[in-house]
């Protein structure tokens, strides 16, 4: 998607899955947050290692982890239907929200900047009891790969400030969320001003990248 892309012209961008296209009413595709991270080191070949069908089933876990997250927001979870290894990461979500008094307001929200360019969606964004406002990514995988979602979120939240989600003073804190499969998780704040640079540096490679093949 180009950068020329402006909030004014695009009203509305959707995402299909199972591919996670992000298209907007033109059916012009946006590249991802996820997409344009992967593309550069040292996301790119990060998970080379691993054998397809375990990391297949690593993506699909977190996808129905992050599906189960919002039906229980939006109070529409039939916990019947949740798969026994989706279940302990529902619980670990669920002690977060109770200890942190985390509320969300909004959970797996399709948003994009038109000023860059870009879309994804974000898990959560929502309110602490003292009132702080909080960008949330819940992650099914290791907490020390937490410095590596600090642009993502950065990302994501510069596209939900143009979305108006981020209140008058666009003021909001970033965090991961580390939910693991023995019913706890880790809270790892993303605290660094350089987040937003590095995924704008990142954009602009893969630009470049698409400009010189």
């Amino acid at each position: 998607m180009s950068s020329t892309a402006s909030a004014e012209v695009v009203t509305r961008v959707e995402r299909f899955d199972p591919e996670h296209v992000y298209r907007d009413q033109a059916q012009h595709v946006w590249p991802s947050v996820t997409q344009i991270l992967g593309a550069v080191p040292p996301w790119l070949g990060r998970f080379d290692h691993i054998p397809p069908d375990r990391l297949e089933y690593k993506r699909q876990l977190g996808s129905a982890v992050h599906q189960a997250i919002a039906l229980d927001a939006e109070g529409d979870l039939d916990e019947g239907s949740v798969d026994p290894a989706v279940l302990p990461y529902l619980v670990a979500w669920r002690r977060y929200q109770a200890e942190s008094g985390f509320v969300a307001r909004w959970t797996e929200r399709v948003i994009w900047s038109g000023r860059h360019g870009y879309a994804g969606t974000l898990d959560a964004l929502g309110v602490l009891p003292d009132g702080r406002k909080l960008l949330v990514d819940a992650k099914t995988g290791s907490p020390l790969d937490a410095p590596l979602a600090g642009p993502q979120t950065a990302a994501y939240l510069e596209a939900a400030r143009e979305a108006g989600l981020a209140g008058a003073d666009g003021v909001v804190y970033r965090a991961s969320v580390h939910l693991r499969d023995d019913e706890t998780y880790r809270v790892m704040p993303h605290t660094s001003r350089e987040d937003w640079s590095v995924f704008l540096a990142a954009l602009q490679l893969v630009r470049f990248q698409a400009r010189v093949r």
